[in-house]
């Protein structure tokens, strides 16, 4: 299934760790591409009806990026994953704050800093500019985003919970069973019982 960025392998986690400590832009603006992905997967799953009433996606998914460019001097890169979990904890954030107080003020680009020397790490800043949601993707891109959504549909709810809080916001096995009250070595079967039953009907769905 559409892994968020936690889920690559090995030596593309080597090749993007080496790109960001050359201060790689590239390096940021693919782990920003799967994270965009990852995100409108979870955003899809976490909306309500009446959610869907006050708020488009793409609209809430803009204030995302753009939350992360106002506050990237909070964001400390801890390896593989730490992007998104940090950008889905934002987008919770903003989904809790929406259910609160339906007329909030919206983040407008005017409140973000124009300087290219904002703190955090180097070439996130630019990357998060360059990369905005709603920009046209790759329409094979855009065709998986659909199919995991399909796939994730039709599973049984207790495992799409566990798959979309494990790949798309970033918690651990035991934070999964502390929250969902299940034993860790319950949440370890689901979830690998949820991976296989995924990867199945992708295939059938390709």
């Amino acid at each position: 299934m559409m892994p968020s960025n936690e889920s690559l392998r090995p030596t593309d986690t080597k090749v993007l760790l080496q790109r960001l400590a050359q201060q790689s832009e590239g390096g940021w603006s693919e782990l920003l591409a799967q994270v965009e992905q990852s995100l409108r997967i979870l955003l899809h799953f976490r909306l309500t009806p009446p959610d869907r009433r006050l708020c488009d996606e793409d609209d809430l998914l803009q204030e995302v990026w753009l939350e992360a460019r106002c506050h990237l001097n909070r964001f400390q890169y801890q390896g593989p994953g730490s992007l998104q979990r940090w950008m889905a904890a934002i987008l919770l954030h903003k989904l809790s704050r929406l259910r609160r107080d339906p007329r909030r003020r919206t983040l407008r680009r005017s409140d973000i800093p124009e300087t290219a020397d904002t703190p955090g790490p180097n070439g996130l800043f630019t990357a998060l500019e360059k990369s905005q949601p709603g920009v046209s993707k790759g329409a094979r891109e855009a065709e998986m985003v659909e199919k995991v959504k399909i796939v994730l549909g039709q599973m049984e709810e207790g495992l799409r919970e566990i798959i979309l809080l494990r790949l798309y916001e970033g918690a651990s096995g035991k934070e999964i069973a502390v929250r969902l009250k299940l034993d860790p070595s319950t949440v370890t079967r689901r979830y690998q019982k949820a991976l296989d039953s995924c990867a199945v009907k992708l295939r059938e769905l390709w």
